[in-house]
């Protein structure tokens, strides 16, 4: 399965759009990427930080799902 330490919000398409600069989609990026969160309970004040956030676990579904799909089609 592809890992995504390297994935950044915008290596991943900016599914969610951005703002100005992005920070905020990216911090939310970050944030469930170190915490290991994959299932996109980010509740924070700030949407584009939630978008992020919710970004990472769509791609860390998103990436289980090809993975299964490609190795598990047999079963």
């Amino acid at each position: 399965m592809d890992d995504l330490s390297y994935e950044s919000y915008s290596s991943i398409g900016q599914p969610y759009g951005c703002t100005d600069d992005c920070s905020g989609h990216e911090a939310g990026f970050e944030w469930a990427k170190e915490g290991g969160l994959t299932d996109g309970s980010c509740y924070s004040e700030s949407e584009s930080f939630n978008e992020g956030c919710q970004a990472y676990a769509d791609a860390v579904e998103d990436r289980v799902n090809e993975y299964r799909e490609e190795n598990l089609s047999d079963w």
